[in-house]
């Protein structure tokens, strides 16, 4: 496939040529403009660039110039750039976006929208005090937009659209892909009714977003009516318009119309199972165009529920003390008076559905090095293998996403055989968190050794005293370390 532009006499425009290579699903998968060629490498087994990075939903993270984020329905939440700053965005239930975060200025812009999805402007919310220190808000208009017949005819300026939606104001122009051959002001609609953003460059293409230098969406195609049967190309979700950006539009990011007049979502408005208010419909039923006083729309099932992805645990952090003589919590349950070093264990989880539950296991090791005296003249010796009490635990973070574990393990001053004369005691603890979310779960574990010695030494007045020393040691490493 190729296109070319031949200006005519007196325009101040350059001609151009630019050819196009697809594979057989329809991606593109090379440029050559005046005979410079572009590579577009694609993943034929996922429709997806090969330079780029994707999550489990298919959605684009990084490889057009910017980190992405998502949120639950798969709509950009925050996109990062290369070249430094973050913007956010969010959605109204219809899945336009209405609310952007300047990034560098940290400007809250709004869109409002007509009846009939129609852009009518973008405000800064401008919140303020007066002089006598009352506060106050208003909307500033940033960019207004006005309609005649349903089509767009000024947007704070006369613009001038072409059959397919691009604005050509400004004297610009375009590759049919979207990329402009001359260098106007974004954050304004420019290629095929789509709003170009400054900050990414990227297309906020109504439902999706769309990279004109990739000329394909960041994201599957949600709308399942605009796979057909009987157009293999359709199925792959991430072209813009099966390949033919010459003759074809699509204005919402869901499905591609021949031209400015057919809108593929309006073709039949009775009980056509490919109507795009039919998708809208199927979240919104509260929408005027969904009422029961309004047209009647089939609405075709609504996707099955993505399943979260499982749990993850990570045992994150620790922290020691020096060691104490007080109560002591002792292997297999319960406490006394005796010696020991309290230690704090923390796991953080993610994944899962953003909620969490924790439990935890512990046991300990007597291992052979344990050879603790008392006063029956019986030493006490290892090695074995006990449960331990499970240790006491706080939460922090929205949900539970961090678990702290706390416990003063060590050796009792008296027991069954007497009181603690000397010796050493030195023992293995296993801790095995489980962290659930979803239905789904996750374990992880820590190992710690700690090793306590004890000798009775004389004070100067003659009194016994029995000495104690010791530290604990963690094996596991923490996670990033």
């Amino acid at each position: 496939m190729s296109a070319t532009a031949t200006p005519t006499s007196g325009s101040s425009s350059s001609p151009w040529t630019e050819t196009f290579q697809y594979d057989g699903f329809a991606n593109l998968t090379s440029k050559t403009l005046n005979g410079t060629t572009t590579p577009i490498p694609v993943n034929a087994a996922t429709n997806q660039l090969t330079n780029a990075y994707y999550d489990a939903a298919g959605n684009m993270t990084s490889g057009a110039g910017s980190t992405l984020t998502y949120d639950v329905s798969n709509r950009i939440a925050t996109a990062t750039a290369v070249s430094g700053g973050q913007e956010t965005y969010e959605y109204a239930p219809d899945n336009k976006r209405i609310h952007r975060v300047v990034a560098g200025t940290g400007v809250d812009e709004w869109t409002f929208y007509g009846a009939k999805g129609e852009k009518l402007g973008i405000f800064s919310f401008m919140p303020g005090l007066d002089s006598n220190g009352n506060p106050y808000a208003y909307f500033a208009p940033v960019r207004t937009s006005v309609y005649f017949a349903g089509k767009l005819v000024y947007e704070n300026g006369a613009v001038n659209l072409d059959r397919l939606g691009t604005n050509h104001a400004s004297k610009a122009q375009f590759l049919p892909y979207g990329e402009e051959l001359t260098s106007t002001s974004n954050d304004r609609t420019k290629f095929a009714t789509y709003t170009r953003d400054s900050y990414t460059g990227l297309d906020y293409a109504d439902q999706r977003f769309y990279a004109s230098t990739y000329g394909r969406f960041m994201t599957p195609d949600p709308y399942r009516g605009s796979a057909h049967a009987d157009s293999p190309l359709s199925w792959n979700r991430y072209t813009y318009v099966t390949g033919d950006p010459i003759n074809r539009r699509d204005p919402h990011g869901l499905c591609d119309a021949s031209d400015w007049y057919t809108d593929c979502y309006d073709d039949d408005i009775n009980n056509d199972s490919t109507d795009y208010w039919a998708w809208v419909c199927q979240d919104n039923p509260n929408d005027p165009y969904c009422s029961p006083s309004g047209p009647t729309y089939a609405i075709s099932p609504a996707p099955p529920p993505q399943p979260a992805p499982p749990p993850t645990c990570q045992f994150t952090s620790y922290t020691v003390g020096p060691l104490f003589s007080g109560t002591v919590t002792t292997p297999g349950g319960g406490t006394q008076a005796g010696f020991y070093i309290p230690i704090n264990l923390g796991f953080t989880a993610s994944g899962g559905n953003g909620s969490y539950s924790w439990t935890e296991q512990q046991t300990v090791t007597i291992n052979a090095a344990t050879n603790l005296q008392y006063s029956s003249g019986v030493n006490a010796t290892g090695p074995s293998v006990i449960p331990d009490q499970p240790l006491p635990v706080s939460y922090s973070g929205p949900n539970n996403t961090f678990a702290n574990y706390s416990d003063n393990p060590g050796v009792a001053k008296s027991g069954p055989l007497g009181t603690l004369t000397g010796g050493t005691f030195n023992a293995t603890f296993s801790t095995q968190v489980t962290v659930t979310s979803g239905g789904q779960s996750d374990t992880c574990s820590v190992q710690w050794t700690e090793n306590e010695s004890f000798r009775l030494v004389m004070t100067p007045l003659r009194f016994p005293f029995l000495q104690a020393t010791g530290s604990i040691t963690v094996s596991t490493p923490v996670a990033g370390q």
